[in-house]
């Protein structure tokens, strides 16, 4: 209970509790603290937004688990905290191609929070197992519909893609709706 205070205290004070979120971060990734506590360090880390410098490594480390739900437990927290560390997202996409499709809806939420920093990295899900594609697929689609530049990568990458990563994207860019089909096959040649 004390730690839980703690941590919703640190929470409501905002950028100014910068300090104490590599704190929180440890009690994030900790599997053997109890889940109201982690939930609460997350909850407190995303009211504190950014933080440059964060140490990321209690996080990779709980992520490379052989315990898979210390690996579900740690993106859950990581996505609830709105984290994107960079440390992080290498791990992130290995568990959504090599776990179990029960998984892959809390990786996913972690890894929509990278943003565009991640179209780059899930476009080369995009010729994988077909599960995964789709997944990927699925992160890419809600990525591009929040964040310009990510819809602009995806376009980028349409003119060098594979037939399969062209469909796959297309099928993304479909989600999206008639303009960002529009500017795709304009920035197409000969499509």
């Amino acid at each position: 209970p004390l730690r839980i205070a703690a941590a919703s205290a640190l929470g409501n004070l905002r950028g100014a509790a910068a300090p104490a979120a590599q704190k929180l971060l440890h009690l994030l990734a900790d599997a053997n603290e109890a889940p109201p506590a982690r939930r609460t360090a997350a909850e407190s880390l995303r009211q504190i937004g950014p933080v440059d410098s964060l140490d990321a490594s209690p996080l990779v480390k709980a992520l490379r688990s052989p315990d898979p739900e210390e690996r579900r437990s740690a993106a859950a927290y990581l996505g609830g905290a709105r984290l994107a560390l960079k440390e992080t997202l290498p791990e992130l996409l290995h568990i959504l191609e090599a776990d179990d499709s029960d998984f892959r809806p809390t990786v996913a939420d972690a890894l929509r929070c990278f943003g565009a920093v991640a179209v780059p990295e899930l476009l080369k899900l995009l010729e994988k197992d077909p599960n995964v594609a789709a997944w990927a697929e699925r992160i890419l689609w809600d990525i591009c519909a929040k964040e310009k530049a990510a819809l602009e990568a995806i376009l980028r990458a349409l003119p060098a893609a594979s037939d399969l990563e062209r469909e796959r994207i297309v099928n993304v860019l479909w989600l999206l709706g008639p303009d960002a089909a529009a500017a795709a096959l304009k920035g197409t040649p000969g499509k």
